[in-house]
């Protein structure tokens, strides 16, 4: 099923004296004509987006965590990872996607799909 859809996000980042890193994102989707047998949206949906980081180590070993909450479905995701940088043209990222929510949901359909992931890049 196909609507007009409309939507918009907010947000705000900010880098404390300490150097970690906030964003901020609200997200409302409209969804006109609405009709019921669309799957996991309502017609209004929204979510709070976002991340956090910081260098742990100097500027070669950051922490972050990414997230998602939608609510009017209370349905989230959250990502923390962190990101090795110290050799130089290698970047390697290890993280983990935990999802939550009722199955009927857009993330809660993941719930059983919490990974570990590795990402190992070179560039040459």
């Amino acid at each position: 099923v196909r609507k007009p859809t409309f939507i918009y996000i907010l947000g705000a980042d900010h880098t404390t004296e300490q150097d970690i890193y906030f964003n901020i994102q609200f997200l409302h989707k409209y969804i006109s004509d609405y009709d019921s047998d669309i799957l996991y949206f309502s017609k209004n949906t929204y979510s709070l987006l976002g991340e956090i980081s910081t260098d742990i180590v100097s500027d070669w070993l950051e922490g972050a965590v990414e997230y998602s909450v939608t609510l009017n479905d209370d349905s989230w995701y959250i990502s923390p990872y962190l990101t090795y940088t110290y050799v130089t043209n290698l970047k390697t990222v290890l993280g983990t996607y935990i999802f939550s929510g009722d199955e009927t949901t857009w993330i809660g359909r993941y719930k059983n799909n919490d990974v570990f992931f590795m990402d190992i890049t070179y560039h040459f």
